[in-house]
């Protein structure tokens, strides 16, 4: 399999939306880990990140073969085998596995929880509407991976952010989904748009942004943040009001995962470098 092939496959630049949140967690830690320590938790989020991206490629390929949108993925179109998918996925959790172990043993079973949840998304979204909650869960997860691993409990800042980490990418998804009511409703598919069209879901996914903007707001009163932390939280609403206006679903849904994750690590971290 060439490099291009395996980029099609996992798609490395729609990971770092999710790094920014890992980021964004790693600020938020009482001192900054060692070298070490910050490459296991970059190669454990890839690893998690690219295993599950495969595996919702093979749940999902009966159907992507069907939808014109997702037709010219290279498992539909058969550019890779089934089995090669699977084994490269199964690869990547095992490691992902290993590299948790090295955070001790009761690590690995945050680490099988959060397998559990990501290989959950893709069936979710046959048996229920909310399987974008499911994976806004997946991201919860990630502060409290980070503060588990380093302290050894998970403690108030991890949470909330963690909560608008899962409001950023739930909401993000459903603005995502809106692209496959019609094609999701003729399978037997299940989400928030094909159940309450586009323009409700829409109103949705505006909401939760509103939710995650308290959410973080309460993070920066609780951690004490000052001026530049709610400046750059700000300029991220400007920002969302106007790609809302000018951008398409799709182009809206990379940008606003994109930008929003980076806003919070860029916040959270100018914040912390004032105080040195």
């Amino acid at each position: 399999m060439n490099s291009i092939l395996f980029f099609e496959l996992v798609k490395p630049k729609q990971s770092f939306f999710g790094l920014s949140w890992l980021v964004s967690s790693l600020f938020l830690l009482p001192a900054w880990p060692t070298v070490a320590t910050l490459l296991l938790f970059i190669a454990a989020f890839f690893l998690l990140r690219f295993g599950g991206m495969l595996f919702n490629g093979l749940f999902d390929f009966s159907f992507d073969r069907k939808n014109s949108r997702t037709a010219n993925r290279p498992l539909p179109r058969g550019s890779v085998k089934v089995k090669t998918v699977l084994a490269m996925s199964l690869l990547a959790m095992v490691f992902f596995f290993l590299l948790s172990l090295q955070f001790g043993y009761t690590a690995i079973l945050l680490a099988f929880l959060t397998v559990g949840i990501v290989t959950g998304y893709s069936l979710m979204k046959r048996v229920s509407q909310y399987s974008h909650f499911v994976l806004g869960f997946v991201y919860f997860l990630i502060p409290q991976g980070v503060s588990f691993a380093s302290q050894g409990t998970f403690t108030l800042p991890f949470l909330i952010l963690g909560v608008a980490a899962a409001l950023c990418v739930a909401s993000n998804d459903i603005l995502y989904a809106i692209q496959d009511i019609d094609f999701d409703k003729c399978e037997g598919l299940h989400s928030i748009p094909a159940t309450v069209g586009p323009k409700r879901a829409q109103q949705i996914a505006y909401f939760m942004h509103f939710l995650m903007g308290i959410t973080l707001i309460a993070l920066g009163l609780y951690c004490h943040f000052g001026f530049m932390y709610y400046a750059i939280l700000l300029f991220g609403v400007v920002i969302e009001v106007f790609a809302a206006r000018a951008c398409e679903l799709d182009a809206l849904f990379a940008f606003l995962n994109l930008a929003q994750g980076s806003l919070v690590m860029s916040a959270i971290g100018s914040e912390m470098v004032w105080r040195l």
